[in-house]
């Protein structure tokens, strides 16, 4: 490809992006989340709250449960657990940005997908280790409750 190509494919990547970010913006873009299980679930309740037309896809009705959010947890909910963002360009980081920026209070930007999945990577295996931790401390609360008797 020549570069006159190249820069009017580009030109017209960029433009493309700036009208997705305003349809965003404006709530005039229509959401469909795939998957409404960990993390799809509760994106499409804060999406449709903030005014978003949402169409929600699951295959297994079983499967509807919040990633990242205690059930019955009042203080820390989707809206205002942190999203650590990642784009392939700068442009799809900055869509990506300003759709989540709509209903998540603290939007994280990183520099590639890569380093926002290892980030999630590392948050969930320190949970489930702090998890794990408070298991067995009641476990051996009540082994020496027990053994006091």
């Amino acid at each position: 490809m020549n570069s006159r190509v190249l820069q009017h494919t580009k030109d017209a990547g960029l433009r493309t992006a700036a009208e997705l970010k305003r349809k965003i913006v404006t709530r005039a873009a229509n959401v469909a989340v795939v998957g409404l299980g960990y993390v799809g679930l509760p994106l499409a309740v804060e999406k449709a709250k903030v005014g978003f037309h949402v169409l929600g896809i699951e295959q297994n009705p079983k499967r509807a449960y919040p990633e990242r959010v205690d059930p019955g947890n009042k203080r820390y909910t989707t809206k205002n657990t942190s999203k650590v963002m990642g784009g392939v360009t700068p442009a799809c980081l900055d869509v990506a940005y300003t759709f989540y920026a709509q209903t998540i209070q603290h939007v994280v930007p990183v520099s590639s997908p890569a380093v926002a999945e290892m980030t999630k990577v590392f948050e969930n295996t320190c949970r489930a280790v702090n998890i794990a931790l408070v298991g067995m401390d009641g476990f051996l609360d009540e082994r020496t409750r027990r053994s006091s008797r």
